[in-house]
């Protein structure tokens, strides 16, 4: 059997808006979350620098490691 490669001009790419969280590098389409800068995985608005800075911040005050999801 041939194995099969789609040519390089294939490449596909969403144009929905997306979210990308800084901390767990999950990627989210979800609107709500592209607009409140929420992050499922880590469960925190990661994509709004002010609560994200609070929340790493006590994070790393408590000794906590990166979240569950990330941490595979």
């Amino acid at each position: 059997m041939r194995e099969f490669e789609l040519p390089s001009s294939a490449a596909v790419t969403d144009p929905r808006p997306s979210i990308v969280c800084p901390e767990c590098g999950a990627q989210s389409w979800h609107p709500k979350d592209v607009e409140q800068g929420y992050c499922g995985r880590c469960h925190w608005w990661t994509g709004n620098p002010v609560l994200y800075a609070a929340w790493k911040a006590e994070r790393e005050a408590a000794g906590d490691g990166p979240p569950r999801a990330a941490a595979s």
